[in-house]
């Protein structure tokens, strides 16, 4: 069946990696005597097609939990977000630290926002930005009612629907622009260490986001990250993230002129702060920093001595697949 729907694709390499939708097991996934779980035989078929072909590249899908065993297919589809609050965008790196226990720790949630309220979509980007796979999904938010209205940008009449997301990065107000690009530029600059560890991921199962205590196992403030705050974990081996999310509180209803304030715990060693470039050794495990931060800020530590690679984003022509290409 797979070579009769899809051998033309397959043969001739025409889809980099398939998104598999919706297949759950047991009463919904309909396979017989609802014990069987399809999505990972599907994953499976996926990811090995090419192989049967003489494509002896690795495979990747972005599929569904499929259960125990589905690491072998290391990138996840979480589903469309229940609700854009920010009790949900605090849950998504928690979800995805903890799934590293189980090997998967390559979630990709959606990232969209509420037009009323772009500081929480610029946080969720953020979240995004240091996530094992970044993507924006706007499951059908721009058709149907949303796509229907001729001559009237979604900026004018988004927060006037109730039911229509931002998915955008660029199309909110001038003071939110900045914030946007500098967390996807971010992401961008950071390609080479991201693909070194996902290429680590593949060879030793050892995912990008990894929980503190992988590093820490004895330290009691290591296991501090919970589902509602203290949204902390390292982001591959030498840098450590503490990203922002829970609003800043601004007095006058103008979050981009205000600061949010964040506590991190900083384990001991010398460590640089990436926001400030200054060099910190701490001795005591109970040691935390807290300030506030702008809207386009996120705490961010890299161990002292550590190689972090960069791409030169002022030097490409073009942002456009720099992923695939070598400098």
């Amino acid at each position: 069946m797979e070579d009769i729907v899809l051998g033309d694709l397959i043969n001739n390499k025409h889809v980099s990696f398939w998104w598999i939708d919706w297949q759950q097991g047991g009463a919904q996934g309909g396979m017989t005597g609802y014990k069987q779980n399809p999505t990972i035989w599907l994953a499976h078929l996926r990811c090995t097609d090419r192989h049967r072909v003489g494509d002896n590249t690795r495979g990747m899908v972005l599929a569904r939990w499929g259960g125990m065993g589905h690491h072998r297919y290391q990138v996840g589809f979480s589903g469309d977000v229940a609700a854009l609050t920010w009790s949900n965008l605090a849950y998504q790196p928690y979800f995805s630290a903890t799934a590293s226990n189980v090997l998967f720790p390559s979630w990709s949630h959606d990232i969209e926002g509420d037009w009323t309220d772009q500081e929480m979509y610029t946080r969720w980007l953020q979240v995004g930005s240091f996530s094992g796979t970044m993507r924006s999904h706007e499951r059908g938010m721009s058709a149907g009612g949303c796509g229907d209205q001729s001559g009237v940008t979604p900026s004018a009449w988004g927060p006037n629907t109730g039911k229509c997301s931002l998915i955008a990065p660029w199309d909110v107000g001038p003071k939110f622009v900045e914030a946007n690009r500098r967390a996807l530029q971010g992401r961008e600059k950071l390609l080479p260490y991201i693909y070194n560890h996902h290429r680590e991921l593949f060879d030793r199962g050892v995912g990008i986001i990894q929980p503190l205590y992988y590093h820490h196992p004895k330290s009691e403030n290591a296991y501090r990250m919970n589902a509602t705050h203290n949204t902390q974990y390292y982001f591959g081996s030498d840098l450590m993230v503490g990203l922002v999310t829970a609003p800043a509180g601004a007095p006058q209803g103008d979050p981009s002129q205000a600061l949010a304030t964040k506590q991190v715990w900083v384990p001991p060693g010398s460590w640089y702060d990436m926001l400030t470039g200054k060099l910190v050794t701490v001795t005591d495990e109970a040691t935390m920093f807290s300030r506030g931060y702008t809207l386009g800020e996120v705490p961010m530590w890299a161990k002292a001595g550590s190689v972090i690679p960069y791409l030169p984003l002022k030097s490409l022509r073009s942002l456009v697949g720099v992923a695939t290409k070598q400098y």
